[in-house]
């Protein structure tokens, strides 16, 4: 299973992946990588996906990793700093998804469109042949 992550205008990141049963395209904030969700679209649990630093907007697992071992080692402040969530950041994430959302809409819509025309093509195709 791929996985990417995007940053948006807030400044945090997003793991983008897809559902391996259904196909679904998924988007979670970035701490949620290694986690157990379960698909809205077929409802089977998956893990999220680790994705790989593979540029200077990705990021490890490393750097949303809040294990005891990192709390005790004197990492603790630095995981609660991390995971503290400011308005403009919820407002711009809230932006970033809701374009998406609209976005993934009007591709849907398209594809109907499409496949309604294959299908108008296809009993054209049946009329003619008997």
């Amino acid at each position: 299973m791929r996985a990417t992550t995007e940053k948006e205008g807030g400044g945090g990141a997003d793991v983008v992946f897809e559902c391996p049963q259904c196909g679904k395209s998924l988007v979670i904030d970035a701490r949620g990588a290694g986690l157990v969700v379960t698909c809205p679209g077929c409802a089977i649990k998956m893990q999220v996906p680790v994705p790989e630093a593979d540029g200077p907007g990705n990021t490890s697992l490393a750097d949303y990793t809040h294990s005891p071992a990192a709390a005790r080692a004197g990492g603790a402040g630095d995981a609660a700093q991390r995971m503290e969530v400011r308005p403009e950041d919820l407002q711009a994430r809230r932006e970033y998804l809701e374009t998406y959302q609209q976005e993934s809409r009007r591709r849907t819509e398209r594809l109907r469109e499409e496949m309604a025309a294959i299908q108008s093509a296809l009993d054209r195709m049946v009329d003619i042949l008997q």
